[in-house]
């Protein structure tokens, strides 16, 4: 079935369109971690341009493709340090709380 989940996420899940149980088109995913994704999905997994913010307020912003980051970004790591980059279909930094909660996702 297809249609938007309506509820707003007041804990860790999901908010946003979805086709035959799926992510698909726009949505928020919030993680146990605290961190949280929000863009676009195709299949279930970020595809498009999205922004995942981590626990520890540092954030990317920018394309994904199947999951992965691909294409132009910009990962800000704290308010004074800003690092433009082109990403080709690379994996989630281990870095962060985030990584354990958004895999699954994928």
């Amino acid at each position: 079935s297809s249609g938007i989940n309506a509820e707003w996420p007041l804990r860790p899940g999901y908010k946003g369109e979805w086709v035959k149980d799926q992510k698909e088109g726009y949505g928020v995913v919030y993680t146990e971690g605290g961190c949280k994704y929000e863009g676009t999905w195709h299949e279930d997994r970020q595809e498009g341009y999205g922004i995942e913010v981590y626990k520890d307020r540092s954030f990317y912003a920018g394309q994904f493709d199947k999951g992965l980051r691909s294409g132009y970004g910009v990962r800000v790591v704290n308010p004074t340090e800003e690092l433009e980059e082109t990403f080709v279909h690379t994996k989630k930094e281990k870095s962060t709380d985030c990584d354990s909660a958004l895999i699954p996702l994928l």
